[in-house]
């Protein structure tokens, strides 16, 4: 089974808040096809930044969250430019 997605901003993305340390284990990402898609794949732990969250948006605070074992495979598409 194929996920499609079609003229989206954003496609498979994974992303933590500052602050909120933990490990996100065993993510897969299969069968999925990627049409005109902004920003085909995000992953990033420090997508949240304004004043109350400035240290863990440089370098390394210690409190973001740990990614393992993130799986992608059989992804298909093609990019649109913004």
């Amino acid at each position: 089974m194929y996920i499609v997605c079609n003229d989206c901003l954003n496609g498979l993305t994974l992303k933590a808040s500052p602050g909120r340390p933990g490990v996100m284990d065993g993510v897969p990402f299969q069968n999925v096809q990627l049409n005109r898609v902004a920003r085909p794949i995000a992953i990033t732990s420090h997508y949240y930044c304004d004043g109350s969250h400035q240290s863990a948006c440089f370098g390394n605070d210690g409190t973001s969250i740990k990614f393992k074992n993130v799986f992608i495979s059989g992804i298909t598409g093609y990019v649109k430019f913004i």
